[in-house]
């Protein structure tokens, strides 16, 4: 069925077509709070089990509506994401997503970020006039909308803060601070800042040219100092960060693979044919998706072969056959990936059939299993690496890996974001707000006693240590 297919994770699936202007603009707080509350209730799979036997949800929710009621709508996103937060669901989120003709309002929700009065004059001057951190400089996004300085700013949570030199002048102004970054010996971790000023922890990749971060959220490029032609390494990490294949020794092969983004499949596809005869010829195969937020399952399915040893069960799901829901499944259907891919699109047909059956009803797709008529000899043992930001369908990865004989799972425990999955959305009243949800359960949460939502793995590597990767190599 499609949502073992498709498990759309940590993305937005649903595209611009729910946005229109016909949503009123004048309604407020209290509205949009008991709009999110309603379709909390209608949609959400997890609902029940989540609400039914927690005596904490009433009293929480009226206090909210309490604080609705005092203010303004502009000032409501905290509120709303408070509501969210309850569920403990990474899958669900409300963020700010405004209509492009309102900058004056826009400006005015996100005055009160940080801000560091230096101008592109002053980054320079200090650039040039002190002993800078490799990671210290001007730099530009990918798209080349943002342009950045980060310089040393030491407080209790960083060591280094980016600037604003040059973005939309709606969203972020010159000054205001888009990024945190600790440093921990030779490894660089950021509290980063969303378009709409939400953040997240997430690790960076730095280079003399280039910073790279995880998930598919882009690269980083030095504009200030100058710098010589890249080497070897930061060449690969420009190219196609994240994403890499290299033979450790005569008898090992490193994969590695920053997240299974729907359209970094053909990135991985071609990764793993390009590869393919070398990891055969190999004794150990490590695939190490450390900081992998997901994506979708079609972008993992070419690694099976290498590590299958026999039938690999994969638990069923369940949808709730709500207006809202079915809808969200209908949109998939414009999907690129799913349109390129006849199967896909047979396996949802017959999923919004089912939907639109039972309508008011909990459908359940029954488990599958995956079976295939050869064994490959080599890679022998396969190892697997994971930490806490390993997540969603990285974790659904693992859960059908684990299954083989050939795997070990080292590391640490993943960040639990597989239990709610296929990601969808919906604009809110105001216009202002988008309100994200799984439309899935997986129902290995179901069985008794339940599994933690965080996968253990088979040999947790100490965190003092520095090298996991030879770690790995070692033990293998």
């Amino acid at each position: 069925m499609i949502s073992k297919l498709i498990f759309i994770c940590l993305t937005i699936i649903t595209t611009s077509i729910f946005h229109s202007n016909t949503f009123a603009q004048s309604c407020t707080c209290l509205e949009e709070l008991e709009f999110l509350m309603e379709k909390t209730k209608q949609n959400y799979i997890g609902y029940q089990q989540k609400v039914s036997n927690n005596i904490s949800y009433r009293p929480f929710a009226d206090s909210l509506q309490k604080e609705a009621k005092k203010i303004y709508t502009s000032n409501c996103l905290p509120v709303l994401q408070a509501y969210t937060d309850f569920f403990e669901d990474p899958h669900m989120m409300v963020y700010f997503a405004p209509e492009p003709a309102e900058p004056q309002r826009i400006r005015a929700m996100f005055a009160s970020a940080e801000k560091i009065n230096l101008s592109e004059a002053d980054i320079i001057k200090y650039l040039n006039t002190s002993k800078r951190d490799k990671i210290e400089g001007i730099w530009t996004d990918d798209s080349q909308t943002y342009k950045i300085a980060i310089f040393k700013s030491k407080t209790m949570t960083r060591d280094f803060a980016g600037i604003v030199l040059q973005a939309d002048s709606i969203f972020w102004m010159p000054g205001q601070v888009k990024i945190e970054i600790k440093k921990n010996s030779t490894t660089y971790t950021a509290n980063y800042y969303f378009r709409d000023h939400s953040s997240t922890e997430l690790p960076l990749t730095v280079n003399t040219h280039s910073i790279a971060l995880p998930d598919g959220l882009g690269l980083w490029n030095k504009l200030y100092p100058k710098v010589k032609t890249p080497d070897v390494k930061d060449t690969q990490i420009m190219n196609n960060p994240g994403f890499s294949c290299r033979a450790l020794n005569n008898e090992s092969v490193l994969l590695t693979l920053a997240d299974f983004a729907p359209e970094n499949k053909s990135t991985i596809d071609s990764l793993i044919e390009t590869n393919r005869d070398i990891i055969l010829r190999s004794k150990n195969l490590i695939i190490d998706i450390r900081d992998n937020w997901g994506g979708a399952v079609p972008s993992f399915e070419k690694l099976i072969p290498f590590l299958y040893t026999g039938p690999i069960v994969i638990e069923g799901n369940s949808i709730l056959a709500t207006n809202d829901n079915i809808a969200a499944f209908k949109n998939m259907l414009l999907f690129p990936n799913v349109v390129e891919n006849i199967r896909l699109t047979n396996e949802l047909e017959q999923t919004i059939k089912m939907l639109e059956e039972k309508k008011g009803q909990v459908v359940t797709l029954p488990a599958d299993t995956v079976r295939q008529n050869s064994l490959c000899p080599n890679p022998a043992k396969v190892a697997i690496i994971t930490n806490e930001n390993t997540a969603s369908a990285a974790e659904l990865f693992v859960l059908q890996a684990r299954q083989s004989k050939k795997v070990t799972i080292f590391g640490d425990k993943t960040a639990g974001a597989a239990d709610y999955l296929d990601m969808t959305e919906m604009p809110m009243p105001c216009g202002s707000f988008v309100f994200a949800y799984p439309l899935s359960r997986n129902d290995r949460i179901l069985v008794k006693p339940a599994p933690a939502a965080r996968i253990s793995p088979d040999i947790k590597i100490p965190g003092q240590t520095k090298d996991w990767i030879a770690f790995v190599l070692k033990k293998l």
